[in-house]
């Protein structure tokens, strides 16, 4: 299990891509927040407001793991104070 360490403290862990994890994130820290992540075959408890669905990635065969036009992480993620297109900030590297 992948936990969040209850001595953590001011922890985030947002906007981000998780594939293939049958671990789920126990949010166990002081002020931590485990939100706006998407999660491609994953099982258990993965924090708040996250997506499960296939990523959606251009080509990951060659590296390429930008967005494809309509991916579940277009516009779905939390705003933490950088630019972004659209509505809302992408989840993941790069921005749509």
């Amino acid at each position: 299990m992948t936990i969040v360490s209850p001595s953590a403290k001011d922890t985030n862990i947002q906007n981000n891509i998780f594939m293939l994890t049958s671990e789920p994130i126990d949010n166990q820290g002081s002020d931590t927040d485990i939100s706006n992540n998407l999660f491609y075959e994953a099982d258990g408890t993965m924090g708040n407001n996250y997506i499960e669905n296939e990523t959606q990635f251009v080509n990951t065969g060659t590296g390429d793991f930008k967005l494809k036009s309509g991916s579940p992480a277009i516009d779905t993620g939390k705003d933490i104070g950088f630019p972004y297109n659209g509505s809302a900030p992408d989840i993941g590297a790069f921005e749509y």
